[in-house]
């Protein structure tokens, strides 16, 4: 838990797992905008890899936000284990802790899962055919999650990028330019570049409206790099 949290008996918190990610940074910070009580773990205090039961029943949180991963896309080809240890069997361990008690669960997804090949926006109906052990690790907690928790609202994104966020293409770009570094990008690639803060407060809103399934959250337009 973060120095200068504390917990509220008096309400149910959200808890937003990832301490030290992007994701659960924001959510941190675009809660306390919001007035919403929420409190944030990672490492030391849970490994997602392990059986969280107890954690949800210390805190009582009334959702929970899973902000871990494995997010090194090219990595998991050589640590295909790991990639899946954290992307998929975690996800499906806390899902059957949070449908036993009853509490929400939002858990993030990629376009990833998707194979490229449709040449147009992809939708929520689309069948999945992932190209690589990331997205594999991705499909696999979809499927999990619709089997043990069909009330939990799994949320695929794009790119995402934004101010708080030092380790996304953009900036690790600008850094090398900055550097007069050379820089490398795929060009067949096409992406909808996702902004931090859009994303955050658009998956609070689907969670405080009680929305479950599969969304596609990405802002408009797409790009190569």
């Amino acid at each position: 838990m973060d120095q200068g949290q504390h917990i509220n008996t008096t309400v149910q918190p959200l808890l937003i797992l990832g301490k030290r990610g992007t994701l659960a940074g924001a959510f941190a910070r675009i809660c306390r905008s919001r007035n919403i009580y929420h409190i944030v773990l990672g490492r030391p205090e849970i490994d997602i890899c392990n059986d969280l039961t107890d954690i949800l029943e210390q805190y009582s949180p009334w959702a929970v936000i899973n902000a871990t991963g494995y997010v090194n896309v090219d990595g998991a080809e050589e640590d295909s284990d790991s990639c899946e240890r954290i992307n998929s069997h975690a996800v499906h361990q806390l899902a059957r802790a949070c449908a036993a008690s009853n509490i929400r669960l939002v858990n993030f997804s990629s376009d990833l899962v998707f194979d490229g090949h449709k040449g147009q926006p992809y939708f929520e109906t689309d069948g999945t055919r992932p190209l690589n052990v990331y997205g594999k690790s991705k499909g696999l907690a979809e499927m999990y999650l619709r089997a043990v928790y069909p009330g939990a609202l799994t949320i695929r994104t794009s790119a995402f990028f934004g101010a708080w966020d030092n380790y996304n293409f953009i900036h690790t770009t600008l850094q090398s330019l900055l550097n007069n570094e050379k820089t490398f990008a795929a060009t067949d690639m096409i992406v909808s570049p996702t902004y931090v803060p859009h994303l955050v407060h658009a998956a609070l809103d689907l969670l405080i409206d009680d929305e479950c399934g599969i969304w596609h959250l990405a802002n408009k337009g797409a790009i190569s790099w």
